[in-house]
């Protein structure tokens, strides 16, 4: 025990002591002097060593005293400060610095770390939550912020009956770590074990009596494992056990819903299981829909009837029966009926908002539904949008101080609504007639009283408003933009044909405060492709300047006689959701120079060279800096600057320049900054620190670089001084850790090893931690350790091993090696094409090796093509749709082979387009951790579906990541139509390569030759138009 101690005035010389008080774990102890204690030679002399001597710490905390600076002294710990502990520090007599003052006899303090807390301690009623009561042979649980002593626990432990003295007997267990993996150790605590939890439970040796009270009283005195500091205050807290089960109420939810009292609910006195509320509770007469129609979950005490299911104005009578279950296991014994009438539902107005465009040849229809309206009215407001007045606006909803496309509100119009009460009206606007013609654009609002509440004592009333903007036309309009040019393309929606017609291009201006009438910045005529290419010299009124210095804001409007069509883009159109990050080229330079030095850390009084490589992009090219002046100056951790001077580049575009660091050099990390003559600026950065390097080193061998599940790896490490000496009795920690890998056999990198996961399946996780322990090394230095590779592997690993060696004066020193594993020796290779061509021949090369790339004949392996169909599965709640995709593989052809010493080629055949995986696994394997998996696609006439993850977008497939100039690249485009019009390019800073083309079938294939232009890389994009069939013959939902 150390007894507190008043922190006593500072001797004149002694200029700070920290910490005092109550102190964080992570508090460093430290003694500040005016004066130095040693010369500053005397860091790491005997000198130092004597000094320290006269420094002590109660309790022996693991760590030692060091001389931080000569004017400092501080404890470096080898672990945090443990809590509920009160720590003492002592200044010894005789203590003294270079001025000769001196201690004449010991000063000390003490501080103490944060004492026990007990949290989470068991009770029946917690704030904004129903009494949750507990079983009458319970476990109880509550947690401490530290470990404490169970035997102590016990002692100042009660648990009483209500109104009782005498405490129940129970028992105290502290509740163990879990651990993941077959092989992993328990954990020893990391420095800092701060953020530990210890959870306790308890355990009456009695049954409890249902229905009763009983209270928990932790006294104070209670004591921590590893502090010196007993619990000072007392903990209390109470619990209830469970009473009979019963059924409390049919209640109704507050705050909206479908019916105007409210939806259904059962209410319970304990939390009821789910399945015995699904087989225990009826409901006649049965609806319609029963799927979700009863809502129950664990620990809750309230079952839900689905108002979604259920009809207004209905009696239903609702059936409890005897045996739905609580979660304690009681029965409620009889059965409940209730008589429940749903009532009449809550008033509601639904409009489709935004944005909507209808093919004009389609009788499509805007709806305004309404149900039991209390005023039976709604009102609304229509307005014929003009072209131009979208260069101000693009949404019909309200904007003060804008551009807006309806009247005000109380220019709108009374629209009676009749009908049934509680049946939906559905009202379709009539578009054509609003319009005055069969094609164009009607603004729209709508609103109506749906219901009534009261906020402070005042009946107000919702009132939804919806806004949109609906466009009959057909035509449909897409448009791109580059830094100095543009594309234009015009089609009809109700057959793809391209079409000739005249574009007007104005500069986008929705923020305008003043809307003058808009004048085209831009005009021009589509082709007999549909398709209007825009130079520089005809865009020059929307630039602005030379070229676009960044993604240009227009609107594009395409006229055929009557009918028009619109294109908005904006700053943003394009960047996301494309796979590629399409930044705009400014038009200036652009730096992608670095400043580098030949090393990141500095001592004082050391010297920094630095290097400045000076690069630029500039209209899509990299260049040098050569022969160009820079001013470099050097920002300082205190925030001063310092000028370096001008340094010049050489024909290759860098410089070199030496930074002496003073002896007394202020410690931080300095940032370097050169600026050109031609704007272009760039930057580097090192740090100046104090610091021992370490004298000895760790070697950690492995003693194989490729293992197989199951397979044990011994890893051997060996500490030694750099001047000979091992590192006896030295600390070290393993830590083991696996990620998946890719893993092809050496001279095999054209064929594809392994499993793989294609979308929408998810590649299998397994836990990436492995092993971690402490150990202390032996008189040499050395030490072994054993582990088995995990027999969970689905695919190869990359198995890391870390070794960090911690000597007597706690600095640490770490090796690393690795290893890869893998699921079998046995290996198989695949080589195709990535394109087929339906109800041809494919051909695939197989080849098996071991994980050496030696060739492994007579092993036979069997072929599967199989074609990958997707689905979504779609549930419905509460009216919420969730889509899940999954695929299903069909196999469609097989084949057996036997390996040989080279490649063998097998013939497979794709029945029709689409996404095909081909399986090669040995014909004799148990499961499928030793098959190879590729995708392939093939291309035909019939339509495919891709599955669903980007309706709204093209997917491109091309056949290789990198390519070279003069290679043939080969783009297969997932189409969801049987007929197009395919419009395909290469895309940097412009098009560098276009192609306009009529395609069938679900994948059509394209090869465009990839040019020095296309260096260093280049996008790829798709516009396809679906042609053919009319819109009109087409049956609804297939396009």
């Amino acid at each position: 025990m150390v007894d507190l101690i008043i922190t006593p005035p500072l001797p004149e010389w002694i200029e700070q002591i920290s910490p005092t008080g109550e102190a964080e774990l992570l508090s460093q102890i430290r003694i500040r002097f005016k004066e130095p204690l040693i010369p500053l030679e005397a860091l790491d002399s005997p000198e130092q060593q004597e000094k320290l001597k006269k420094f002590e710490i109660f309790p022996e905390l693991p760590g030692q005293f060091r001389f931080l600076t000569p004017k400092m002294v501080g404890f470096q710990p080898a672990e945090a400060l443990p809590k509920s502990t009160r720590v003492k520090v002592t200044l010894k007599a005789g203590l003294s610095d270079l001025k000769n003052h001196q201690l004449n006899e010991y000063f000390a303090w003490t501080f103490n770390t944060e004492p026990v807390k007990l949290t989470n301690l068991p009770t029946t009623k917690q704030q904004n939550r129903t009494p949750q009561p507990i079983d009458i042979n319970p476990t109880l649980k509550f947690t401490s912020n530290v470990e404490l002593d169970v035997d102590s626990i016990e002692k100042n432990l009660k648990f009483l009956p209500e109104g009782e003295t005498e405490s129940l007997p129970l028992t105290v267990s502290l509740e163990t770590l879990e651990t993941n993996g077959e092989e992993e150790e328990v954990v020893t605590e990391e420095f800092d074990s701060s953020f530990r939890q210890w959870n306790y439970s308890i355990a009456p040796q009695t049954t409890l009596e249902k229905g009763t009270k009983y209270r928990l009283e932790f006294d104070s005195g209670i004591q921590p494992v590893k502090g010196n500091l007993p619990s000072q205050t007392p903990f209390v807290s109470e619990v209830e056990t469970y009473s009979a089960f019963e059924f409390s109420e049919l209640k109704f939810s507050q705050g909206g819903g479908r019916f105007v009292k409210g939806n259904p609910l059962l209410e319970f006195n304990h939390g009821v299981v789910p399945e015995s509320a699904l087989e225990n509770i009826t409901i006649e007469p049965q609806p319609k829909e029963t799927k979700n129609l009863i809502q129950a979950y664990d620990d809750y005490n309230i079952v839900s009837l689905n108002p979604w299911a259920l009809e207004p104005d209905t009696n239903y009578t609702i059936t409890i029966g005897a045996n739905i279950k609580d979660k304690f296991g009681e029965v409620l014994g009889k059965p409940v009926v209730l008589n429940y009438q749903t009532g009449d539902l809550v008033g509601n107005l639904s409009v489709p908002a935004g944005l909507n465009i209808f093919p004009a040849s389609q009788d499509l229809q805007l709806n305004i539904s309404t149900v039991n309206l209390p005023d039976s009215e709604y009102k609304a407001a229509y307005q014929v949008v003009q072209p131009t007045d979208l260069v101000y606006a693009e949404s019909a909803y309200p904007r003060r101080d804008r551009k807006n496309l309806l009247p005000a509100n109380e220019k709108w119009k009374n629209y009676p609504v009749s009908g049934e009460k509680n049946q939906i009206q559905e009202v379709a606007v009539p578009l054509r007639e609003q319009l005055g013609g069969q094609t164009g654009m009607l603004a729209y609002g709508v609103k109506a009283r749906t219901s009534s509440y009261v906020q402070n004592g005042e009946t107000k009333w919702q009132e939804p408003r919806f806004y949109g903007l609906v466009q009959l036309t057909n035509l449909g309009v897409f448009a791109q933009w580059f830094p100095e040019s543009g594309i234009i393309r015009v089609n009809h929606l109700d057959d793809g044909a391209p079409v000739v017609t005249d574009v007007e291009i104005y500069q986008s201006q929705l923020n305008a405060k003043s809307q003058p009438k808009p004048t085209a910045c831009a005009t021009g005529k589509t082709d007999e492709n549909g398709l209007l290419s825009l130079t520089k010299t005809d865009l020059q009124k929307c630039m602005n300047g030379r070229r676009f210095s960044q993604a240009p804001e227009l609107l594009v409007i395409a006229k055929e006689k009557e009918d028009w069509a619109f294109a908005r883009t904006k700053e943003y159109s394009g960047t996301y959701g494309y796979g590629i990050y399409s930044g705009w080229d400014s038009g200036k330079a652009e730096s992608r120079g670095t400043i580098f030095s030949d090393r990141e850390l500095y001592q004082p009084g050391e010297k920094v060279w630095l290097t400045g490589a000076a690069y630029y992009l500039e209209n899509g090219n990299l260049k040098q800096a050569e022969n160009m002046d820079y001013q470099v100056t050097i920002n300082n951790p205190d925030g001063n600057k310092t000028n370096l001077g001008t340094q010049t580049t050489n024909e290759f575009g860098t410089f070199s320049l030496e930074i002496p660091l003073d002896n007394n050099q202020s410690l931080g990390y300095y940032n370097v900054e050169a600026k050109g003559e031609n704007g272009i600026e760039f930057y580097g950065q090192f740090r100046v620190a104090e610091f021992k390097p370490p004298n000895f080193q760790v070697d950690l061998k492995l003693n194989q670089e490729i293992a197989l599940i199951n397979e044990q790896i011994v890893a051997e490490a060996e500490s030694n001084y750099l001047f000979g000496s091992p590192v006896q009795g030295a600390k070290a920690k393993y830590y083991v850790t696996r990620q998946k890998t890719e893993f092809t056999p050496e001279n095999w990198q054209e064929f594809d090893f392994g499993r793989q996961w294609f979308w929408p399946e998810e590649t299998p996780t397994i836990p990436n931690n492995v092993l971690e322990k402490n150990v202390v090394l032996d008189n040499q230095g050395e030490d072994n350790q054993i582990f088995t590779v995990g027999k969970d592997l689905p695919y190869p690993m990359t198995y890391r091993v870390d070794v960090e060696v911690t000597d007597i004066s706690n600095l640490s020193v770490a090796d690393t090696q690795t290893f890869t594993a893998l699921p079998s020796n046995k290996l198989i290779g695949l080589k195709s094409k990535f394109v087929a061509d339906a109800n041809k021949k494919f051909p695939v090369e197989v080849i098996v090796t071991d994980p050496q790339g030696k060739p492994l004949s007579g092993e036979n392996i069997q072929l599967e093509l199989q074609q990958m169909e997707y689905s979504s599965v779609t549930q419905v709640v509460a009216g919420s749709r969730n889509p899940k995709y999954q695929v299903e593989y069909k196999t469609v052809a097989s084949q057996k082979v036997r390996s040989g010493n080279k490649p063998k080629t097998v013939n497979l055949t794709p029945p029709e387009s689409g996404s095909y995986r081909i399986r090669a696994n040995f014909a004799n394997a148990e499961n499928d951790i030793t098959g190879t998996d590729i995708q392939i696609w093939a291309t035909g006439a019939n339509r495919v579906y891709w599955g669903g993850r980007n309706e709204d977008r093209l997917e491109i497939k091309l056949d290789k990541d990198t390519y070279k100039p003069g290679e043939t690249a080969t783009a297969l485009i997932q189409s969801p139509y049987p007929e197009g019009e395919l419009y395909f390019a290469v895309v940097r800073d412009k098009p560098l390569y276009e192609k306009i083309i009529k395609v069938t079938g679900g994948a059509p294939e394209i090869q465009f030759q990839v040019t020095e232009d296309m260096l260093p890389n280049a996008a790829v994009e798709a516009v396809l138009v679906r042609q053919g069939q009319p819109l009109a013959e087409v049956e609804p939902g297939t396009v």
